[in-house]
């Protein structure tokens, strides 16, 4: 093993143990009950420098009682900032990085891959495939990243599929074919196990996950040069690849979504 395989190995084993003992009611109490001490002395120092805030704004002669909606007044939200000078930061870049980070982390990569005539609901829509560096691909990242009319605001991610094992499906039980429907499903069925594998280490066959990760970043259409995200869209998109990683990394048995924490930390 190298030193780098040791230290993954280690950190998995401590995760492992972590999760064991979190569920424990006891451990859960003194956490939020550290959490609490730590923090509220920095929450008084806060709502000591609101109250001065709406005290002067109000001429009140008395530190007024802040309330709650006192804060989103007084304290707009701001554009986060990185903690260190940064270079511009391109869309092809921050995803270079989030595949060194998972490489890193888990042994997975980033790949783009190809898309089908009529896969993907907009030109723009990237397909990315998450490969294993032992077990070869384990899902699909639909990533509709750009702005454009029509398309829903916000950003999020989307389990088109989850992980399910599949060679226990009673098809013929399942469905009550008659001749005019058999050919679609049967086409259904044939399209359904291109997206089916076996896993190393599983016993059975497991579809593998598909989810759809969703940003409102710049509109990518016209522009020759490449796309810069801003500090917070960067964030964003961390923040939102967390969540697909997530249903990447479960191997569950049945159609629904859980946390199977041992097969995290086995892969």
């Amino acid at each position: 093993m190298t030193k780098w395989q040791n230290l993954q190995a280690s950190n998995r084993r401590r995760i492992y143990r972590i999760a064991r003992e979190l569920h424990l009611p006891a451990n859960v109490h003194h956490f939020l009950g550290t959490l609490m001490e730590h923090t509220r002395p920095h929450a008084r120092r806060a709502l000591k420098a609101l109250a001065e805030q709406k005290q002067a704004q109000t001429k009140s002669a008395f530190l007024p009682v802040i309330q709650a909606w006192d804060r989103v007044y007084y304290c707009p939200d701001e554009q986060p900032a990185p903690p260190i000078p940064l270079p511009p930061l391109t869309l092809g870049t921050v995803f270079m990085s989030l595949s060194r980070l998972f490489r890193h982390l888990y042994g997975i990569s980033l790949r783009r891959a190809d898309v089908a005539q009529g896969e993907v609901w907009d030109s723009d829509v990237y397909k990315l495939e998450v490969v294993h560096e032992d077990e070869g691909l384990i899902g699909w990242i639909y990533a509709d990243l750009f702005t454009r009319p029509g398309k829903a605001s916000g950003a999020g991610h989307y389990t088109v599929r989850c992980s399910r094992r599949t060679d226990l499906d009673d098809d013929g039980s399942d469905f009550n074919m008659d001749a005019r429907e058999e050919t679609h499903i049967r086409r259904s069925q044939a399209f359904e196990a291109a997206k089916r594998h076996r896993l190393q280490g599983q016993d059975g066959i497991y579809q593998l996950p598909l989810v759809v990760l969703m940003c409102e970043f710049g509109n990518a259409r016209h522009k020759q040069r490449p796309i810069i995200l801003e500090w917070h869209e960067v964030l964003t998109l961390y923040h939102e690849m967390g969540h697909a990683m997530h249903c990447k990394l479960i191997v569950q048995s049945m159609n629904m979504m859980s946390l199977n924490l041992p097969q995290i930390v086995q892969r």
